[in-house]
């Protein structure tokens, strides 16, 4: 008997617990694509030629609530330097003062289940609104 006990043992001890764990983040990364690559077209059509070789500062006051924030400020201060803003830390020590503001980081609506594998919308199901920098 303690014979047969042994591979009913060996075997169930082979058979241990496990757990599955999934993470999502708050966001869709399709949504976070889309916002990001808004942001970007919208900058880079900023014109900065009047500014080049002047120190700046970059007032980001105005973008407290703003989503992605510090992707606004990243790409911004980016697009300055590029252009050949001399970037300030202080306001004071400036000549000009470039205030960043926006009206609207954000998308009306994505769904999913209503896109192609390409992220086009399909035209046989529902409607997908999707708006980008204002654009329908």
């Amino acid at each position: 008997m303690a014979k047969a006990v042994w591979p009913i043992l060996f075997v169930a001890s082979l058979a241990g617990c496990g757990t599955t764990r999934m993470t999502d983040t708050q966001r869709a990364a399709s949504e976070m694509l889309l916002i990001s690559q808004a942001v970007d077209n919208a900058i880079v059509q900023m014109d900065c030629t009047s500014l080049n070789g002047q120190s700046v500062f970059l007032d980001t006051q105005y973008l407290d609530g703003t989503v992605d924030k510090g992707y606004v400020i990243s790409t911004l201060r980016q697009h300055l330097l590029t252009n050949g803003v001399r970037l300030q830390d202080e306001r004071k020590s400036a000549d000009y003062v470039v205030e960043a503001r926006s009206g609207g980081v954000q998308i009306d609506r994505v769904v999913a289940h209503d896109l192609d594998t390409r992220g086009n919308r399909d035209p046989i199901k529902g409607d997908t609104l999707i708006s980008v920098a204002g654009q329908p």
